[in-house]
């Protein structure tokens, strides 16, 4: 039967360098992901933040995606976890008895703090050696 004929083999890597011939022999489609640029981190911040309360609108969300430039999704969402409890340890001891009105909305200065915290994983010289791969090896 065709259908059961079809079969995706996926692979996903952070070190397509160390990738051995014969393995890129037998995978021909190979597509680089860059990390995200302004457009996909505000979206994702958006995302990450529309059930929460925050104040991270127009000007400051602006400065805070400039401020993540380099970040992964991964990252981003480590940003977010980590700038997001930054009220709560605001809150000190009180946390223990505090009601949800107690916790005030999470702030751009909660993601600064964050942004202190959360480093970008991936290397700024890494990248350039993940685009040199990518013209070289990768499937335009």
């Amino acid at each position: 039967d065709l259908d059961e004929a079809r079969l995706l083999v996926m692979g996903a890597t952070n070190r397509p360098q160390e990738l051995d011939d014969a393995v890129l022999r037998r995978l021909p489609k190979r597509v680089h992901i860059p990390l995200p640029d302004a457009d996909a981190r505000k979206a994702l911040f958006e995302h990450l933040l529309k059930d929460q309360s925050h104040s991270v609108h127009g000007t400051s969300m602006n400065k805070l995606v400039a401020a993540t430039d380099g970040y992964s999704c991964s990252d981003l969402s480590h940003v977010a976890r980590e700038a997001a409890l930054q009220p709560l340890r605001d809150l000190g001891s009180k946390v223990r008895t505090a009601s949800e009105k107690d916790i005030r909305p999470t702030s751009f200065e909660d993601f600064i703090i964050a942004t202190g915290r959360i480093k970008p994983a991936v290397a700024k010289d890494s990248l350039s050696s993940y685009e040199k791969w990518d013209k070289t090896f990768g499937s335009h």
